[in-house]
């Protein structure tokens, strides 16, 4: 049996940085994608020809008749620029969050004994 007493926080903190910075990557691809193809739903003559989702431009007072058709250009920006964010805050996030935790788990660690690992 071997336990697991300390954690360095640092080396915690880049192996989390690397996962959600994956995380991130994946999430930013979807969410790029899902924001492109519903800003592009908007982008059809029956939404931006004087109403808003379908909707009378009466029954949306103060958003424009082509509030969906305007996002078409965000989608097609988000594509490349949610993947990219997610990286970043992921990476960042990760490594904070990863750096925390190893300091939490080395606390406790110390007060009630680490994690016992049966290796072969």
């Amino acid at each position: 049996m071997v336990v697991i007493n300390q954690i360095e926080p640092v080396s915690f903190g880049k192996i989390l940085a690397v996962l959600y910075a994956i995380f991130g990557l994946v999430e930013g691809i979807f969410i790029g994608i899902f924001l492109g193809i519903f800003s592009s739903l908007g982008s059809s003559p029956a939404l931006s020809a004087g109403s808003t989702a379908g909707l009378p431009a009466s029954a949306a007072p103060g958003l424009p008749a082509n509030l969906m058709g305007s996002l078409g250009l965000i989608g097609s920006v988000g594509i490349i620029v949610f993947p990219i964010a997610g990286i970043i805050v992921g990476a960042i996030g990760g490594f904070i969050l990863g750096a925390i935790a190893a300091l939490i788990y080395n606390y406790v660690a110390s007060k009630i004994g680490g994690i016992e690992i049966n290796l072969k």
